[in-house]
């Protein structure tokens, strides 16, 4: 089983996504297509709402952006040999890489991760 963190943090991913799209007949969840109706099958039927959950998780990954260091050094920010402690670990929120015009990392077979 995963941890509950997890599958929560990953159920609320896949809610945004399908009210983003308007497709909520497409919803793993579907019909109980609802923040409450959700929260029932959860409470209800954990291992049922665990599996829906994470079976769309790993079709769906979610896209790895460039630390904030990889990012300074493709615009010319930093050198090669220049680092930061903190930003050389922290990915840039997928938000603001989008306004940036800042691809997601390739997977590790080559695709796209978005």
């Amino acid at each position: 089983m995963a941890e509950y963190g997890v599958v929560i943090k990953e159920a609320r991913r896949m809610c945004w996504h399908y009210t983003q799209s308007g497709h909520h007949d497409k919803c793993p969840m579907y019909p109980a297509c609802n923040a409450s109706q959700c929260r029932k099958i959860a409470f209800e039927r954990p291992v049922d709402f665990e599996i829906r959950v994470m079976v769309w998780a790993a079709e769906h990954p979610e896209p790895v952006y460039p630390t904030w260091t990889e990012y300074f050094r493709m615009i010319g920010l930093f050198p090669a040999w220049s680092g930061h402690e903190i930003l050389d670990h922290t990915p840039i929120p997928a938000d603001i890489a989008k306004r940036l015009g800042v691809e997601p990392k390739e997977a590790q077979d080559g695709t796209n991760q978005s």
